[in-house]
């Protein structure tokens, strides 16, 4: 963290220097077997680009280079679409253009980036329209580090999601976060109450056991921190017996406590079972040294033992009576409200109504996030069911893929208007698709209408439906 002060947007630098590189590397694999992949590579990281963006911004301290490197991630995003929408599946672009985005990428790492006047971008010897459109993109993204600071900062406009919708989409009544709180705090309670009414000795030991073990992201995961608390346990005791048998005092113990604490810290997000082995010993030197009782250290290390035991027990018991299935009983429905949002979005932008679009586009983000949790907690329920994630799978990238087109749509100023007919036509599309994926139920497949400017969304949407009618087959 140290490092904020010598280079407070190090982490931004670092993220839109690796959306140009990943985004040289899609325009070089176009036209080879690897476009998908590298496709599927740019969009997470255009994602994770716009988090990282959002997160660092502190409206009272912005600085020059924030805006710049905003900027630069908002060409990306233009210059992303324009691949999609005009050189997808076509053959091989000049390499120049992705050399060029590489170079931009280089440019980051200089001492001031006013030096990028000197830099020329290699420019193609020969390029139809769409190329040249193309490399003009490009350079404008070069040309905006150039601009003075009141240019550049007319150009950002910062889109925070509010506390409000975090906080609403995570009560949303088909999130798998609301329904893992419940069952969190319903078996939490339930351990404390086995804990207290049996006077166990250290009591708190006992749900503090269960919290962790339920802590796990899916069943597999819970079972994983259930054998790694108690390894970790049995071994952190006898690391602690050793310590202890050397009898430390004073700021010996200070220094030991400080030192356990570090290392737990340094692991716990790693490897939960190596943090064990030194949590464990850092709770029973405490508990002893801070004894007025003047308990034995088997005292401590037997509770220890038992309370863990019964926490991991109760944990498990929790995950699997009232969590293993839930998640993939949820994906059916889940499925098809996202499907909905996102026909409600694709007719907020393309129709001439003019009411406020952030509502529909807070909607869909919060189903599609449910959704992914849903399905990555499915993915370890047991015993998973295999058919449904097999099915899901392609539905939920479609799904995730047509998302990422019509948020970076929706930031054009100027966009086509569908006539009611056509919009209709989508509609019923949406509405077939969602009906059937939530069913798993076949439907004649319909004619997907052309969109001027937006090929695209137009083939994704095909695809969804494709994924889901040779599935439902």
């Amino acid at each position: 963290m140290s490092g904020w002060f010598f280079k407070p947007h190090a982490s931004e630098k670092n993220i839109v220097k690796r959306t140009y590189i990943e985004l040289a590397n899609f325009i070089d694999s176009i036209g080879t077997d690897k476009e998908n992949e590298f496709q599927h590579r740019v969009m997470a990281t255009l994602k994770e680009a716009e988090q990282t963006l959002v997160s660092g911004y502190i409206p009272w301290r912005t600085t020059d280079f924030y805006h710049h490197l905003y900027v630069l991630y908002n060409y990306s995003n233009k210059i992303f679409l324009h691949v999609v929408e005009h050189f997808i599946d076509k053959p091989k672009i000049p390499t120049e253009l992705g050399d060029s985005l590489r170079t931009i990428a280089r440019i980051l790492d200089l001492k001031s980036i006013h030096d990028a006047a000197a830099i020329q971008l290699p420019q193609p010897n020969d390029m139809d329209e769409k190329t040249a459109l193309l490399y003009m993109e490009i350079t404008e993204a070069k040309n905006s580090l150039l601009k003075s600071s009141h240019e550049i900062k007319e150009q950002v406009q910062i889109k925070s999601p509010s506390v409000k919708r975090v906080i609403l989409g995570e009560f949303d009544k088909n999130s798998i976060i609301f329904i893992n709180s419940l069952r969190f705090g319903a078996f939490t309670i339930l351990a404390a109450i086995i804990a207290y009414e049996f006077h166990f000795a250290r009591s708190f030991w006992i749900p503090l056991s269960c919290v962790a073990v339920m802590s796990g992201a899916t069943a597999v995961a819970t079972f994983h921190r259930a054998i790694q608390r108690s390894f970790g346990t049995i071994f952190g005791i006898i690391i602690a017996s050793l310590i202890l048998a050397l009898h430390p005092s004073g700021y010996t113990i200070a220094l030991l406590i400080f030192l356990l604490t570090f290392i737990t810290e340094l692991f716990i997000v790693k490897n939960y079972g190596l943090a064990a082995l030194f949590f464990t010993p850092n709770s029973l030197i405490m508990a002893e040294v801070a004894s007025v009782d003047h308990y034995s250290f088997s005292y401590f290390a037997s509770a220890r033992i038992v309370d863990v035991a019964i926490g991991v027990v109760i944990g498990l018991i929790g995950v699997w009576f009232v969590g293993r299935k839930s998640a993939s009983s949820k994906l059916p429905h889940l499925t098809s409200k996202t499907i909905r949002s996102q026909a409600q979005v694709f007719y907020a932008l393309f129709s001439n109504e003019t009411y406020s679009k952030s509502n529909k586009f807070n909607k869909m983000k919060t189903n599609i996030n449910n959704l992914k949790t849903v399905y990555d907690t499915a993915v370890g329920e047991i015993p998973k069911d295999k058919s449904a994630l097999k099915y899901y799978w392609p539905i939920i990238y479609t799904i995730q893929e047509l998302e990422f087109l019509l948020d970076k749509c929706s930031r054009l100023k100027k966009r086509p208007l569908l006539d009611d007919e056509t919009l209709a036509k989508y509609l019923l599309i949406f509405e077939s698709i969602a009906n059937a994926s939530e069913h798993r139920s076949h439907t004649c497949a319909k004619e997907i209408p052309k969109m001027e400017g937006y090929p695209r969304i137009k083939d994704t949407i095909e695809g969804l439906q494709k994924s889901i009618l040779s599935k439902s087959d």
